[in-house]
Order: C-alpha cells, then sequence, then structure tokens
C-alpha cells in the first residue's frame, strides 16, 4: 500500500466532507442568523462523548462526536461544521502540526438562512 496520495495524517480515515460555518449577523424581523460557510473539509467523523472528553482529558464539555481533519483556521470553538442537513457546533478545536480535531455538539439550526462566499442566501 502506497500513502503517496494523501495529503495529511489523517486523509487515509476520511469518512465526510463538511462545510464549515460561522453565525453572523442577526435578523430581528426574521429572528434567525444569517449563517456564513467559510470553507469546507474531509475528515473522519467518529461518534464521542462528552463523559469520554472528561475520561481522556478532563474536559467537561457536551459532545456527541470527534472530527479529525487538515490543519485548518476555520475549525474553532464556536464555529459549526454542516453536513447533509445536519449541524454541529465545536465545543472544543484542538490544532496541530498534522492536523485538527474538534469535539462537536448536534444542533438544530432549522429555520435559520445560510448565506454562501458570494452573500446569495437561501433558507437552510
Amino acid at each position: 500500500m502506497t500513502f503517496d496520495k494523501y495529503e495529511g495524517a489523517f486523509d487515509i480515515f476520511d469518512n465526510c466532507t463538511m462545510d464549515i460555518a460561522v453565525l453572523d449577523d442577526y435578523d430581528d424581523y426574521e429572528n434567525t442568523y444569517i449563517i456564513t460557510v467559510k470553507d469546507s473539509v474531509s475528515g473522519d467523523l467518529q461518534p464521542y462523548s462528552g463523559e469520554l472528553a472528561k475520561k481522556e482529558y478532563g474536559f467537561d464539555i457536551e459532545c456527541q462526536y470527534a472530527f479529525y481533519c487538515h490543519k485548518n483556521d476555520d475549525i474553532q470553538t464556536g464555529a459549526y461544521l454542516t453536513e447533509g442537513g445536519k449541524a454541529y457546533e465545536i465545543v472544543y478545536a484542538a490544532r496541530w502540526d498534522m492536523g485538527c480535531a474538534a469535539f462537536l455538539k448536534e444542533v438544530d439550526l432549522s429555520g435559520r438562512r445560510e448565506q454562501d462566499s458570494q452573500g446569495d442566501t437561501e433558507n437552510y
């Protein structure tokens, strides 16, 4: 097996591609935030728990998943990862030379609006 086609430490495990998004301006009239997609990233999404995060790292966080990917400056606490109609808040993010790890909490962003990098808006 050759690893020439892989760019990073986590590539071989990639099982999904997620959009990295942030909440922007709040619209009082529609009672929603505008969700702006900043980038997309391929990575490895795995089940995880706050209990395991506490046991392994001493973190007291609520999470259901861990996501491992290439190093990306947009992967940060408070941002969101979205994929296939599901959304996850990044409750903890760590970046190393070889990549990133993010602990995720599934959230409901339904009814909010999504804005792409060109400024076009659609219901999410």
